[in-house]
């Protein structure tokens, strides 16, 4: 009965859908968020927050026999309904060409969209020579979809993948052309651009975002680069084109039988889809766990236990996990050598009473443990050469990284991707369930798994027209290995946390709990400074808020880069650093979290930089977001966050919208006891945090 009612109804912290059809339009309410289906065959309103996204309906256009045409008129109605998911499909015609749709919509927000085109075929009158029909010709020279998307949501973009230069967006004009660096695939939309074929695209500013998908380009006929575009024309409207073809189907290419000229042209379909953002309520108190990850980057040379219990690296300490417990720990992440075997579910005899004890010692001490997992299937696995067999390895076949990875570690082992659209999902799924049933872990780190990689094997990939074969990306396949996870966690009270690394994936983030980001930039950041980072670049990827999803911050320590310097381009966006060392980095977040848990987080509002006119001020460089809250006579208290995210020392002043009492909170001392503006002056990467009181007079 349980089993029938997940099936039926939308799990916890969403709401079952409800969709009512009428006149040809089905009204599909979720949380949050309402899309419409509408006589476009496809979506014609997304509503997010109360907000319409889209600048009018999404709509299909054909260039048929040598006329552009609009598919429009539709008879759409709803073919299945439940909690979890609404079916909604959608037929028109043109002269010469029948278009089918059918929207499937679930409770997160994710739309998935199969689109069919064909010939019209004959009535059955024509067929019995009852009636006579024309010589009919059947070309069609291209076939595209069109967003329009309000200006005020298409305010950033980003893509992926973007690992190698090829794969860079093209820009219309020279001097708009963003050079290939780790950072070219998230911006602020200032111009046009057109793409290759993406599994992902997400357009937001910052509080709300729509996102695109697909997993193929099957059947798709584009020229380089002209895939996917984004149009920003002249008066600010924006444009999302998919180029679906641009040149009769090569399916349709040959002469039809004389005697049957219609029906040897077989339906031509293409699937992709959308979601809007945010997908959840995002926690009102997003910094409620304090973690650190041991041994990511800053690495451990012994074993975890020994590190933990048996080892004090500070004064004071009978151990380093006192030390941790000291730091108002209350969620450990330990890295990869937690287990012997990468990314597996059965522990190795010899480890399983110390992985016992770790999880037991950290519970007495009010800390959650949480172990890592990845995206790999390890030469190490005593079931490697079966499931290898089996094709459930990843095999990238297409560009500088082809057969990518084999990630080496200790015990010596090589670590080589796996698909999640193959059968290893269940497998992992299963081997899981069984390792959370014999272990008290709080939680799963996936590092990652949430990339849905080029993939040939199993199911995945096709020939083209051409006898070529083509990698696909398993954008639903790790969806719903992210999903059956959430299904198997959160059950339990169990943390899902996943490294997105430069990626922003709705469809799977939904499952998350926290999301880890930031790798991708720090050697980056090592080798070219901190000026390389457009802070529009940062706005447009780093939007916790826009997807629902607390984000930790990643920052790696270098000889020109401190933890300190991280600060300055993560808590402007109203995230947390993460440490990765028990040292000097969790004593510097350790002082954040004792400010922040001093605010009332939880009934306040983030107000980022760009947002921000409480305090105002004239400066390129500095930035200042904050947190406000009204207690019940509507007086305001701030937290103020002001970073200078550049290599030069940047002065202000900052004027307020009230008299206010400022207090330094990293110093713990009073600034100003009244005062309507203050003068800043930050050295490069610092970052100050304030607490002002309104002065009511």
């Amino acid at each position: 009965m349980f089993e029938d009612f997940l099936k039926k109804n939308a799990p916890t912290p969403w709401v079952n859908l409800i969709a009512d059809e009428k006149d040809d339009k089905v009204k599909i309410n979720m949380w949050n968020r309402q899309y419409t289906v509408g006589k476009n065959c496809l979506l014609s309103s997304v509503v997010s927050g109360g907000e319409e996204m889209l600048d009018g309906p999404m709509t299909i256009h054909a260039i048929e026999n040598g006329n552009e045409v609009v598919f429009a008129d539709a008879h759409t109605f709803i073919m299945d309904q439940s909690g979890r998911e609404v079916v909604v499909c959608s037929a028109a015609r043109s002269n010469r060409f029948v278009i089918n749709t059918a929207l499937k919509v679930e409770y997160d927000g994710l739309c998935k969209i199969d689109l069919k085109i064909m010939p019209v075929g004959l009535t059955v009158m024509e067929v019995f020579g009852l009636d006579k029909h024309n010589a009919r010709q059947f070309d069609l020279d291209a076939l595209w979809v069109e967003v329009p998307i309000k200006e005020s949501i298409a305010q950033d973009y980003h893509y992926w993948p973007s690992m190698w230069p090829s794969l860079q967006a093209k820009f219309d004009k020279e001097e708009d052309k963003i050079p290939y660096s780790t950072v070219c695939m998230s911006r602020k939309l200032k111009t046009s651009l057109s793409l290759d074929f993406k599994p992902g695209v997400y357009f937001g500013n910052g509080d709300k975002g729509l996102g695109y998908f697909a997993e193929s380009a099957q059947n798709w006929q584009f020229a380089e680069k002209e895939a996917l575009r984004i149009e920003k024309k002249e008066d600010g409207k924006v444009v999302f084109k998919i180029n679906l073809l641009n040149s009769q189907p090569k399916k349709w290419e040959y002469a039809p039988a004389p005697n049957n000229p219609v029906y040897q042209f077989m339906a031509i379909s293409f699937s992709f889809g959308f979601q809007a953002t945010p997908v959840k309520k995002m926690p009102d108190n997003p910094y409620k766990e304090k973690a650190v990850h041991i041994d990511c980057f800053k690495k451990i040379l012994i074993e975890y236990y020994d590190f933990l219990l048996n080892t004090s690296d500070y004064e004071g300490y009978a151990c380093n996990l006192d030390k941790i417990a000291a730091e108002g720990v209350t969620l450990l992440y330990i890295h990869e050598k937690w287990n012997k075997i990468q990314n597996y579910w059965e522990i190795a005899v010899s480890d399983r009473a110390r992985i016992q004890e770790i999880i037991k010692q950290c519970h007495l001490r009010g800390i959650k443990v949480i172990p890592y997992f990845g995206y790999e299937l390890s030469s190490l696995n005593p079931n490697y050469t079966q499931w290898e067999k089996e094709h459930d390895s990843l095999q990238v076949k297409e560009g500088p990284t082809e057969n990518m990875h084999g990630w080496y570690r200790q015990p010596n082992q090589r670590d080589y991707v796996v698909c999640y659209g193959s059968s290893f999902t269940d497998k992992m799924l299963a081997g899981l369930e069984k390792m959370f049933d014999e272990y008290a872990f709080d939680g799963i780190y996936l590092d990652s798994t949430v990339y849905p990689n080029f993939c040939l094997e199993h199911s995945c990939g096709y020939v083209d027209a051409n006898g070529v074969r083509r990698t696909t990306h398993p954008v639903l396949g790790v969806r719903r290995f992210m999903e059956g996870l959430y299904n198997l966690l959160h059950p339990r009270g169990k943390i899902i946390s996943a490294h997105i690394s430069n990626y922003i994936a709705p469809s799977a983030m939904s499952f998350c709990d926290y999301v880890w980001d930031g790798e991708a930039i720090q050697i980056y950041l090592k080798d070219n400074g901190i000026d390389v980072i457009p802070q529009e670049y940062m706005k447009a990827e780093y939007v916790p808020r826009a997807i629902g999803v607390p984000y930790e911050y990643l920052v790696y320590t270098f000889p020109n880069w401190s933890y300190e310097d991280g600060l300055s381009l993560c808590l402007i966006y109203g995230m947390l650093p993460k440490p990765n060392d028990i040292g000097l980095p969790l004593e510097i977040t350790h002082k954040l979290w004792d400010i922040y848990d001093a605010f009332p987080i939880a009934n306040s509002t983030f107000i980022p930089y760009w947002k921000n006119d409480r305090i105002t001020y004239e400066s390129e460089d500095i930035k200042c977001s904050l947190y406000e809250y009204k207690d019940s006579h509507g007086v305001r208290k701030w937290l103020v966050i002001i970073a200078n995210p550049t290599s030069k020392t940047a002065s202000a002043t900052m004027k307020m919208c009230s008299t206010m009492r400022l207090n330094d909170e990293r110093e713990s001392k009073l600034l100003s006891p009244a005062c309507d503006s203050f003068d800043v002056t930050l050295a490069p990467c610092q970052t100050l945090i304030y607490l002002a009181d309104e002065i009511v007079k």
